[in-house]
């Protein structure tokens, strides 16, 4: 499946081949470089290599600049004096750190499940550590 889509972005490096990737998937059973079993596949499995493949070099940057930015508040924050605030930081970094390894085999924000996981955690741990430096200031 990795190889799927690394074919395909080979293919189409810039805006990938959009979101039904499944014309790609048959080009690539055509030229024999997968099986029919994997041509059939509605997706690359892995956030970042679907992206990488429906996307391009726009979908990796936009999963990457996300990641960068839903972390930064809680990668600065484990730096904090108050230890309540350096420990959800922490948690934070932990926290988005599953969910970037998660995107490697599952597609973790185009499924319902691990989507509302993720936003619910972000809001509960952002609205913590806002209260908390609220607090501080």
């Amino acid at each position: 499946m990795v190889f799927s889509s690394w074919y395909i972005f080979l293919d189409h490096p810039w805006f990938g081949v959009g979101r039904n990737i499944l014309p790609a998937m048959s080009d690539l059973f055509a030229k024999g470089v997968i099986t029919a079993s994997v041509a059939e596949m509605a997706d690359t499995h892995g956030e970042i290599f679907y992206n990488m493949a429906s996307l391009g070099v726009l979908g990796i940057f936009a999963t990457v600049w996300f990641y960068v930015g839903t972390t930064l508040p809680f990668w600065r924050a484990r730096r904090s004096d108050d230890s309540r605030v350096a420990q959800i930081g922490r948690m934070g970094v932990a926290c988005n750190a599953v969910f970037v390894v998660t995107g490697f085999t599952h597609i973790t924000l185009g499924l319902a499940m691990y989507a509302s996981i993720y936003a619910a955690t972000q809001a509960i741990l952002l609205a913590w550590l806002y209260q908390l430096q609220r607090e501080n200031f």
